[in-house]
């Protein structure tokens, strides 16, 4: 697998190189190639959403959307959240009297 991914990092190196150039039919291309090779590449997916158009485009934002990383949320920052905090926050920012 090791393979694939420097195979498509490589690919995504030159799309990026492409698209620096002005170069967008190869910088597509390229990055369609990447993602051939390593389908976790998300910057490919962005490039290839960024020089497309339609549906494509919004088939190529999905799949981005999928490889972003949600931020987790741990059990002491849900403890940090009270009511009381926020209360106090908005009383502040003048949304109580």
């Amino acid at each position: 697998m090791t393979g694939h991914s420097d195979t498509g990092r490589q690919l995504l190196e030159q799309s990026r190189s492409a698209l620096r150039q002005n170069d967008r039919r190869s910088a597509r291309r390229l990055a369609q190639m990447a993602v051939g090779a390593d389908p976790q590449l998300r910057e490919a997916w962005e490039i290839m959403a960024e020089l497309s158009t339609g549906s494509a485009r919004q088939a190529y934002l999905e799949r981005v959307e999928q490889l972003t990383p949600v931020a987790k949320i741990t059990k002491a920052d849900l403890k940090s959240i009270t009511p009381s905090s926020r209360i106090d926050h908005e009383k502040k920012e003048g949304k109580y009297f």
